[in-house]
This record gives structure tokens, sequence and C-alpha cells, in this order.
């Protein structure tokens, strides 16, 4: 199961990166996405970049909470939030010319600082789409509007399904919306929109924005057969899947095998953080040594996590503590503690 998380709540205050606007990249103002109602979320789509980043303005109109513009960038691998700029007032879709003659000089400084393609923004639709000869559709159990806890699913006209995400018991929502969904232009995944009315009345709105790989982690209905266990080690290592990799990998599956973007099982298991999954794969002979568009190696991201036991994997294996990623960084620099740091030594 697929339990990648992420929530915007109107409350978030964070700067996580920032260029100066004076080295903004020229960006057209994005038309808003007209694929799904927001019930007062406006969504315009900066961008997206081949390393699964994507980047948008999200505007509030409503009267609950705190209406205002604030810019976004999100890794739709992982869900994390990398960026979030501080919310500024806005007056809605008709002055948004006048937003942008402010603030544009801004989004296109962060759109250029995640490489995020212009060209290639984000596809707004419904939560019913087509992409890639298949047909698929998100929908909430219980069904949208879901009361209380929720489980967000995926399936697909080729007969699979998965859960994308479940509510937390201790931190349900009172009532969750399905608003629609985001088709990536460069790779298999779409990201889901909810929009989240805390519990008991209490606290902000939330958008919470789900993503799920479009080919991996699907269950058909039918049995399955041995070349079905073989093959897959990827969709196991997306969906956090230890005991389907160990059976997989013992099963003859290529520990080295790679997405469509050429990032290989291990990479991509380092850059979720399922550690106890990188030791199995480096223990059937995974290569330690890949790297992502940004130079950086599995070790430089179970440095950066601060993740002991997975450096030491790491290192016992030869990968390399000197190797430096396109911003000249090593492991080691990126180490989160000096306990972590004598390990490189």
């Amino acid at each position: 199961m697929v339990r990648r998380r992420f929530a915007v709540g109107i409350g978030i205050v964070g700067l996580l990166f920032y260029c100066c606007v004076s080295s903004a990249a020229a960006l057209d103002p994005p038309g808003e996405a007209v694929g799904f109602s927001g019930d007062g979320l406006h969504l315009y789509p900066l961008g997206w970049s081949s390393e699964g980043r994507w980047g948008a303005l999200i505007g509030r109109t409503d009267e609950a909470g705190d209406p205002g513009m604030r810019i976004l960038v999100i890794d739709a691998v992982t869900d994390d939030i990398l960026f979030s700029s501080e919310s500024v007032p806005w007056d809605g879709p008709d002055a948004f010319d006048a937003y942008w003659a402010r603030h544009g000089g801004e989004a296109a400084s962060v759109a250029a600082s995640f490489d995020l393609e212009a060209g290639r923004r984000p596809d707004v639709r419904n939560a019913n789409f087509t992409t890639g000869g298949f047909s698929y559709t998100f929908t909430l159990d219980p069904p949208s509007p879901a009361s209380g806890r929720f489980t967000l699913e995926i399936s697909s006209s080729r007969g699979d399904a998965k859960d994308v995400y479940q509510s937390p018991v201790e931190a349900s929502p009172d009532r969750a919306v399905l608003l629609g969904a985001l088709v990536s232009p460069f790779e298999a995944r779409a990201l889901a929109v909810i929009r989240e009315y805390p519990a008991y009345g209490t606290g902000v709105l939330r958008y919470r924005f789900s993503g799920a790989h479009l080919t991996l982690g699907f269950t058909y209905g039918g049995s399955t057969s041995a070349e079905d266990d073989v093959r897959g080690v990827l969709s196991a290592v997306f969906n956090g899947q230890l005991y389907l990799v160990k059976a997989r990998l013992g099963a003859g599956a290529d520990p080295n095998e790679v997405d469509e973007r050429g990032y290989s099982a291990v990479l991509v298991a380092a850059r979720l953080g399922h550690w106890e999954i990188l030791r199995e794969l480096l223990a059937a002979g995974a290569n330690p040594s890949v790297r992502d568009a940004s130079g950086r190696t599995p070790l430089h991201h179970a440095a950066f996590a601060g993740n002991a036991a997975a450096v030491r994997a790491l290192l016992a294996v030869g990968a390399d503590p000197e190797a430096r990623d396109r911003a000249g960084a090593t492991p080691r620099q990126l180490a989160a503690d000096e306990d972590l740091r004598d390990l490189f030594r």
C-alpha cells in the first residue's frame, strides 16, 4: 500500500528556499487550472521537472481561514514540501494580473531554482482521467465527501487497483472532499487533490496532494504467475514492501531495475528513506554508485537523512565517500551530525 502523505495548511509558514528576484528566469503568467471544481481553491501551475518536482501558485478565496496566495513546490515522488512561501493577500482570479505584476518575479525565480519547465505544466483534470492509453479513477472510501477517517484509492481500466493514502486515526478530518487530479507531463504519475475540513470544526482547512504511480504497486484481481513474482522489484520498493522485495529478489528479480527516469531500485529506496529495503538490495548486488539528476548517490541521501546503518552498509559495499553532487557536496558534508561524519574518516 502506498501511504505517502502531504498536506498544505493555510497556517504553513516556511521559506525553505529563496532566490533573489533579480535573478528570476522569464516566466509567462500561468493560467488558472480549470480541470476540477476547487470550491475556493485556485491553482495556477508553474511547471514540472523531470525529477518529479512540480510547482504552483495556490490561492484561497473562501471565507474559512485566511484568503491569500502562496508559491508551493512539491516532490511528486515523496510528497514532501520543498518550498512554501508566505501567504500574500490577493483579491481573487480577477486580480491575478495585479498579483503577478508584484510577485511574478519571485515565482519565476523559485520555478527556475527547482528546474520547473513552464512548458511542462501539470495537466489538471478531474478524478477520472485518461493517460498513456488507460483510464484511471481516484476515489475516497467512504465516498467523497467522506466523513471522518478515509482511504484514497486509485483503479485503472486494466482491472487493477491500489490504496494510495489512509488518514491517521488520531488526526482524521471531519470531512474530506476529492477535488481532482494533477497528471505529470513527464512520468506515469498523478496526484489526487483533496480538501480536508478540520475535526470538530476547529483549526484550518487543509489541502492534501497525494501521489500515485500509474503503473507500479497495483494489485490485480486474478492469480499471479511465477513471472509476476520475479518482476517488479521497483513496485515493491516504491510501496515500502520489505517482505515483497525479499521474495522477488529471492525469485531472481533484478536488484538494479530502473524506472522511466533511469533511477535504480536502490536509489529510489534511498530517496524514499526505505533503509531496510536498501540493505536488502545491496546484499543482492545492487550498484551503490548510481546517481540522480542532482548528482546525489544513495550515500548522499543516507548521510543527509542521518541514517548511520545505511551509511555503514553503503560504505561496506564500496560506495564512494568522496563522490560530489552537482553542487560540489560530498556525502560527509551532508551528514546530519558529527558522529555520522566520523564514519567517513
